[in-house]
């Protein structure tokens, strides 16, 4: 049944991607079924005496179960047919056999496990001696575990199963013994669940710990679990495709103004500007300015997605640059020219592959302090002014140096970093300038040049 569901899904999904490939608003995924987890079983040693009678349990056999299905265990393969197994894994002699260490020091049975959908086998070995066996006491087995789950996880759903082991096979209880702020619960046999009435925040927390113990009646171990919240997308700007900053009005009304060449290139996208408003720009207006204005004013985050090839505000209340995203740009030039307060917080790279201006890219950008180093700058051949006033730290300007000369540049570029220089004792940075500045790149450097640094 699950897989026709899944083939109907696939077929589902295949025929609405193909119907309409324009950007649309996204909205928080359905719940959908999982697939089963096989259970796990793992392989089992016993030790007893010859002298056990058919009506004594020789042990028990364990296994888990992710999904906490009921499991059913049966003997796939005997040994001279001596031994019976409970649905519940109680291990014994068949009715009327006995053991005879003389005759067989050591047996080895296979045990499977079955959960209703899959099924999985271990070896169990029972070791026989002519000696009473004193049992002892083993105490369970619970290391730290980690489990990852979705931020719109339903309360009461599991998220899977907590795992231990008992080398005596004793039936095993678990127990939620530290919890961070009610959150969660864990059932006795060690099923993870969301509290009843609780839910995840990705952006409040993106991870919780609790403390979990586990007794097989006579010891108890506490093991740490770590229970990590992904981020459900529930806006364009959580969504890692797009393009975001961040801007702030001052006066009622107030406008972000972008820029847009209406000749040269072609645009589909969709933009989120922060206040509730989204739009889907197929056309630029006629004086090729996009605007926004905004009612009160305040802090507001601008999500792009889809086909933009070019930025260039005309504004300049741009408080930061949070996120590059997945567009393909083809002119980038003063993109962030005098935008005085523009913080630079993006920790991807632009797609450059269609790039070959970054002209006055960060001019006068005088908060601006990046390392741009893992910019894939290969097609670019222009950078006059681009680096001219920014606010660069000496170690982000050279590990920018550093990052650019190990790639296949294009040579004879002007790189304007007006105010910036590298010290003597840098010695990478100092390396990174020779490369760059020399055969076959001769890049010419229009800065602050080298100096003695303290």
């Amino acid at each position: 049944m699950k897989k026709l569901f899944f083939s109907i899904l696939a077929v589902a999904m295949f025929w609405s991607c193909g119907k309409d490939d324009s950007p649309e608003t996204p909205t928080p995924p359905t719940p959908t079924e999982t697939e089963n987890s096989v259970p796990v079983i793992a392989a089992k040693t016993f030790t007893v005496s010859e002298t056990i009678s058919d009506t004594e349990v020789i042990g028990k056999v364990t296994a888990t179960d992710a999904d906490d299905d009921t499991l059913t265990f049966s003997i796939a393969t005997n040994s001279d047919a001596l031994f019976e197994i409970t649905a519940t894994g109680d291990l014994s002699l068949a009715s009327g056999k006995t053991l005879d260490a003389a005759t067989k020091e050591q047996h080895a049975i296979t045990v499977k496990v079955d959960d209703g959908e899959d099924t999985a086998s271990a070896t169990v070995t029972i070791k026989v001696t002519s000696e009473e066996v004193i049992p002892t006491n083993e105490a369970p087995e619970m290391a730290d575990q980690n489990f990852s789950i979705m931020e719109n996880h339903v309360a009461g759903e599991s998220m899977g199963a907590i795992e231990a082991t008992d080398a005596d096979g004793d039936a095993l209880t678990f127990e939620l013994t530290e919890n961070d702020n009610d959150l969660f619960a864990v059932s006795e046999s060690g099923v993870l669940t969301l509290a009843e009435g609780k839910t995840l925040d990705f952006e409040t927390e993106t991870s919780h710990s609790i403390i979990v113990s586990v007794t097989d009646g006579k010891e108890t171990v506490d093991a740490t679990i770590t229970i990590t919240v992904e981020n459900v997308i529930e806006s364009i700007a959580e969504d890692p495709a797009s393009f975001v900053t961040t801007w702030k009005t001052e006066a009622d009304g107030e406008e972000v103004k972008l820029y847009f060449e209406d000749i040269q290139y072609e645009y589909d996208f969709m933009v989120d500007w922060g206040d509730g408003t989204i739009e889907n720009i197929t056309t630029i207006p006629p004086d090729q300015i996009l605007r926004h204005g905004y009612e009160n004013p305040g802090v507001y985050t601008v999500a792009i997605k889809g086909e933009m090839q070019m930025f260039l505000p005309t504004s300049s209340n741009m408080l930061s640059m949070e996120q590059w995203g997945s567009i393909v740009w083809q002119e980038l030039s003063y993109a962030f020219a005098d935008q005085n307060e523009m913080v630079y917080n993006a920790t991807d790279s632009p797609d450059l592959s269609n790039v070959t201006s970054l002209e006055g890219m960060f001019l006068n950008a005088i908060s601006f302090n990046g390392d741009i180093g893992g910019w894939n700058i290969g097609n670019v051949e222009f950078m006059e002014s681009m680096l001219d006033n920014t606010g660069m730290s000496l170690i982000n300007f050279s590990n920018t140096l550093v990052g650019w000369s190990a790639q296949d540049v294009q040579p004879n570029v002007y790189l304007g970093a007006a105010g910036l220089f590298v010290c003597f004792n840098d010695a990478s940075g100092l390396a990174a300038f020779t490369t760059l500045a020399s055969e076959p790149n001769n890049w010419e450097f229009v800065w602050d040049g080298l100096k003695n640094c303290n």
